[in-house]
């Protein structure tokens, strides 16, 4: 068995790495605060994303197929939320700075659509981080 964040496997494609991870139930990926290095893409498990302190507020509940981690590849920083396994997890963990490179060299409209899908997904994120409610 892996231990937390050991590397099952690694690939690359064009100049992204990416590397399989795996973590156990408990385990946090990375923590409120943390420098935001890499994207995650959920692959087996569940993962939590939470803002810390008493009392921590769940954010959202993420499955296979889900990624998080968004703010590593727009603005770089710190982490704005913490991630937890609530299971045994297996992930895929890509390196920020490779994708941001890979973004610039896409043609047309493809980066400004990724980026704004990406933009979408961490606000969404942050306004349920504060707690607003929701007004139409």
């Amino acid at each position: 068995m892996n231990t937390p964040g050991e590397e099952a496997g690694s690939t690359s494609a064009a100049r992204v790495s990416a590397v399989e991870k795996t973590y156990p139930a408990q385990a946090l990926l990375f923590q409120k605060g943390e420098k935001a290095e890499f994207f995650y893409l959920l692959k087996e498990g569940r993962v939590e994303l939470f803002s810390p302190g008493e009392p921590e507020t769940q954010i959202a509940l993420l499955g296979p197929g889900d990624s998080f981690g968004e703010q590593a590849i727009l603005f770089g920083g710190v982490r704005s939320l913490s991630a937890r396994a609530l299971a045994p997890v297996v992930c895929v963990e890509m390196q920020a700075e490779a994708l941001r490179e890979l973004l610039e060299g896409q043609p047309g409209i493809l980066k400004p659509v990724i980026e704004s899908l990406l933009l979408q997904l961490y606000m969404q994120n942050e306004f349920k981080a504060s707690k607003a409610p929701y007004v139409l």
